[in-house]
């Protein structure tokens, strides 16, 4: 456990670089200075009051296309954990969780690949857990979704728990398990919503997610695959 680190998997990736880390070492902080997202966006959280943590893995003899599974079963580790706790929750394409429409979590996967070679993945998740206030009005966080405080080591145990569970499902290569479950829970499948593609809005329904990870929606009747960042949910 860390008091304040600028990122815990940047501190994952140089403790796995230095020593030889057992398989599902965990690094834990209270802040993070330099907390981020997907394409380096900023994840805000309050000192003291959320779950910051990065889990390394050694994914042996894994193929490198299953990369997207791994993010797949981390997102349905941490969906199964957040129902436990509150409702009307989803997966929202490609890294994040939110509940009733607001965003409490992300997930941020950096794996180290030596030419064809799978090497490592550092795992980094941060849920928000006791945060009252957020300068994004679509964050929030279990706190504000039920009104309760929570004990943010029983926490990263609970979800620590359901995160060996799905792992184990990726290293028997359940993949199809692992899918069913994604696809299941994830936000505005199948409905009509609105998003930003090329500087515009747009009306398109959310078809899929392929085996490269990109977002398969239908807009005006043409089915198009979208990379991240190349499209926009304008709902959260």
């Amino acid at each position: 456990m860390y008091e304040e680190v600028d990122s815990t998997n940047r501190v994952a990736r140089e403790l796995a670089g230095s020593h030889a880390l057992p398989e599902g070492t965990v690094v834990v902080a209270r802040h993070q200075r330099e907390g981020r997202g997907q394409q380096n966006a900023v994840w805000e959280s309050e000192a003291g009051l959320n779950l910051l943590a990065t889990f390394i893995l050694t994914p042996v003899n894994t193929e490198l296309q299953r990369q997207v599974v791994l993010n797949m079963a981390v997102a349905n580790a941490i969906h199964r954990w957040m129902n436990m706790h509150t409702e009307d929750c989803y997966i929202k394409w490609p890294n994040d969780i939110i509940a009733r429409g607001k965003k409490t979590g992300g997930i941020l996967i950096e794996n180290t690949i030596w030419g064809t070679e799978w090497k490592s993945s550092f795992i980094g998740i941060g849920i928000n857990i006791n945060q009252e206030y957020f300068t994004h009005p679509n964050a929030t966080s279990l706190f504000r979704l039920t009104g309760k405080t929570y004990e943010i080591a029983q926490c990263l145990k609970e979800l620590t728990e359901e995160l060996r569970k799905e792992l184990q499902l990726f290293k028997n290569a359940e993949d199809s398990a692992i899918r069913r479950y994604y696809l299941s829970h994830l936000f505005l499948l199948n409905e009509e919503a609105e998003f930003t593609v090329d500087s515009q809005r747009v009306n398109g329904i959310i078809q899929d997610v392929d085996e490269a990870g990109r977002l398969i929606v239908s807009i005006n009747g043409t089915v198009r695959a979208f990379n991240n960042k190349e499209i926009r949910f304008l709902a959260v």
